[in-house]
């Protein structure tokens, strides 16, 4: 029997356990969860403990049999059914995922954590963020707010804004933000989300409001990183440079200082990709399997971010033969997968295999998932612009493919990274000023190299030259990739579709050139360095 000295007992022992996990000493952690249900094997709380430390150290089996032995003493903990999901969803298998918070949900309908949980789950970029799954998700958060006395409920709405943003429905979303922020004023995050969708006026109040938060805060933290970010864009916004800066600065510098992260590497792994392209090439020329007929013609859009990459997708997107599927990082999740191997016990030693079998393998599962949501449609794009690296694989994997280059003026690019704030884990090199000049050399440099060995693969599309000639540049565009004219391409800011990414809310705007050149603004604030880059 569950006594009130064993609760007090157990309770005093999580609190050091939560502390060992804050110290990432999972092992430690793990034994002594160990060691507490053999003396008290009918609580569940510790087997969800134990389930959480065996994920950390990359134990997935053993962290189900944990949750689901919770499971079984306790069938109403709630905690393990969510953990259970948790695991599932950070391991891809998305399905799993939503049949265990679905039966969080009916264990306990008043519990916010799983609404939220779920939401976030067809939100995400795991799901491909289509329009369908955004609406679910939207129908799933408008059930977790109406749980009273909720304690996430400016989670919800702020999600729910998110939500609304990338649909195109921005009055929606600036309404979701607001009511976030009325729940919990000082809940940064929804300020600044709610930034991105709405210019500020110098006479906004709330503006001296967050100033004065961001000067309150002692310690460098997520929170101020979210202040600094926000008042960066409200500066900005209402042209005073000066002070924007400062505050992009700070934000960056937090950022960067979250996390450890090395150019060399970048540089080194830009390396091993050029130096395996000959057996890229040599394999592509020995394999007959690889132009068996799959009737989908991929269309990769890549280019540094904020090159262009969203707009030109929209556009396309637009057209009736051709189905947009956003940022999906599915193609560099397969070749790491199968093709580019990990020696764990040699620092920094790394390989690509590559075969016939392998190679077919990641086209036939690469088509089979984006088929999924693209209502069949045979011409599918995938603009995540990262995905310049692969291009050697691409012609290799995808030679009836093609790939479109977004190029803009290398001082507009490079500042309009600074002054983002981008959570994405292949984004690492976006908060340091330093960083984003040698990551677009690395780019450069490789670019001009997939030029030089592959001639005429590639589609050059120069972000300057649409905004000055849509009409012109849109039909070399459309002829390079065999289509018709369609002029819904020229009113591709009417398309409904679903975008999540940073540009979601200008690609809803007919073309402008306001953007161009922007990086002025901030000359005299810019190392020489970023003003050697050429125009």
């Amino acid at each position: 029997m569950k006594s009130t000295q064993n609760f007090a007992l157990i309770n005093k022992e999580i609190k050091n356990l939560k502390h060992l996990f804050n110290l990432k000493e999972f092992s430690k952690a793990e034994k002594i969860t160990r060691d507490l249900i053999k003396k008290f094997p009918k609580y569940s709380i510790l087997y969800n403990y134990l389930g959480l430390f065996l994920f950390q150290e990359k134990k997935i089996n053993e962290a189900i049999r944990s949750f689901k032995k919770g499971i079984k003493n306790e069938p109403k903990f709630i905690q393990s059914y969510l953990s259970l999901a948790n695991l599932y969803k950070n391991t891809k298998k998305k399905d799993l995922a939503i049949k265990w918070y679905y039966k969080a949900i009916k264990i306990n309908p008043k519990n916010p954590e799983p609404y939220n949980n779920l939401g976030n789950l067809y939100r995400s970029e795991n799901t491909f963020s289509s329009e369908s799954s955004l609406k679910k998700a939207i129908k799933i958060y408008k059930k977790g707010i109406k749980i009273k006395n909720n304690p996430q409920e400016h989670l919800l709405y702020v999600n729910l804004g998110t939500a609304y943003k990338s649909l195109g429905k921005i009055k929606e979303a600036e309404s979701y933000f607001k009511r976030s922020i009325k729940v919990k004023p000082n809940f940064f995050f929804a300020h600044r989300y709610l930034g991105l969708v709405k210019k500020w006026k110098k006479e906004d109040e709330n503006l001296l409001h967050l100033k004065e938060a961001f000067l309150n805060f002692n310690n460098d933290s997520e929170v101020k990183r979210e202040l600094a970010f926000t008042l960066g864009k409200a500066y900005d916004d209402i042209k005073n440079f000066d002070e924007a800066i400062k505050f992009f600065k700070e934000g960056n510098r937090i950022a960067r200082s979250s996390y450890k992260y090395s150019i060399n590497d970048e540089k080194d792994f830009h390396d091993k990709i050029k130096s395996n392209f000959d057996l890229f090439k040599h394999l592509g020329k020995n394999n007959t399997l690889i132009s068996k007929a799959i009737k989908t013609k991929p269309i990769f859009i890549i280019g540094m971010p904020r090159s262009g990459t969203t707009l030109v997708e929209q556009i396309l997107g637009s057209h009736s033969k051709v189905f947009a599927a956003g940022e999906i990082t599915l193609l560099g999740d397969l070749i790491n997968k199968f093709l580019y191997v990990y020696n764990e016990n040699i620092s920094n030693e790394s390989k690509f295999v590559l075969n016939n079998k392998l190679i077919i393998k990641i086209k036939k599962l690469y088509i089979r998932e984006v088929l999924k949501i693209s209502k069949k449609t045979p011409i599918i794009t995938n603009k995540y612009p990262l995905n310049f690296k692969w291009i050697g694989l691409i012609k290799l994997i995808f030679p009836e493919s093609k790939v479109i280059h977004t190029i803009r003026n290398p001082k507009d690019i490079c500042f309009s990274i600074y002054k983002n704030y981008f959570p994405s884990s292949g984004m690492k090199f976006s908060n340091s000023m330093d960083d984003i000049l040698q990551f677009y050399d690395l780019y450069d440099d490789i670019m001009a190299y997939w030029h030089t060995v592959l001639p005429g693969f590639v589609y050059d599309f120069k972000y300057e030259n649409l905004i000055n000639k849509p009409k012109t540049e849109i039909e070399k565009l459309l002829n390079y990739l065999n289509l018709n004219w369609d002029n819904k391409c020229m009113n591709f800011y009417k398309n409904k579709r679903a975008v999540d990414t940073l540009s979601d809310t200008q690609v809803r705007m007919p073309l402008y050139n306001s953007s161009i050149n922007y990086w002025k603004s901030y000359s005299k604030h810019l190392p020489e360095k970023f003003k050697s880059l050429k125009d």
